[in-house]
């Protein structure tokens, strides 16, 4: 009788997991950040607005505003697919370490995504692209150098006009854990589209807020 009980137990929990992790499987977006849910949504709402808001008051930074006029006017908007391609390759075969990197992680864009990353809880990775979607500026070194051919990027590029909005949950190879990516565009001074910032967020920190 106790090992049935044991049993049930275990399948309750186990079933318990797959609801909660059901309960997290939402979106946000649209530039009102409007989002939709699959349940509780009125729980998530002020979670990741929270969440959002201090990424749209970063994307206004002065250094990252500057750093990202400047790499857009110096980086070869004009490649040809199979040069991206090269680029991508030889960002994923070189080791972190190596000092081709050293750039994307210490240039003043990157201090400021650091900066923030150290002062918000539950972000293990944060990075920051150009208007023609190659990386400037990271906290970790990212799966690919080019990320306009992604479609969390093109949503959030949305054509020059630019979307905030947040994703489903998923497992991120550069941070390495179960996350929620949420995506802001990074406006100018006359509300052009010159980057975006993508920021990974832990799933244990949604969890606990819960």
């Amino acid at each position: 009788m106790l090992k049935v009980k044991r049993k049930s137990i275990l399948i309750i929990s186990i079933t318990s997991v797959i609801l909660l992790t059901g309960v997290l499987v939402f979106k946000y977006q649209s530039k009102n950040l409007q989002p939709y849910s699959t349940f509780e949504q009125e729980q998530l709402d002020p979670i990741l607005q929270n969440e959002i808001e201090p990424l749209i008051q970063l994307a206004q930074n002065p250094i990252i505003q500057e750093v990202l006029q400047n790499s857009n006017q110096s980086q070869n908007t004009e490649l040809y697919p199979e040069q991206i391609l090269a680029l991508d390759q030889h960002w994923k075969e070189t080791d972190q370490s190596d000092s081709f990197f050293e750039e994307f992680y210490t240039n003043p864009a990157a201090i400021e995504l650091l900066k923030f990353q150290e002062n918000h809880y539950g972000i293990p990775e944060i990075f920051l692209t150009g208007q023609a979607g190659f990386i400037i500026a990271q906290t970790n070194k990212t799966s690919d150098f080019y990320q306009a051919d992604e479609e969390w990027w093109q949503k959030a590029y949305n054509q020059g006009q630019g979307q905030a909005y947040y994703d489903q949950i998923e497992f991120d190879e550069s941070a390495q854990s179960q996350s929620i990516p949420i995506q802001v565009p990074v406006y100018d001074s006359n509300h052009q589209v010159i980057g975006v910032i993508k920021a990974i967020f832990d799933i244990v920190k949604i969890q606990t807020l819960l």
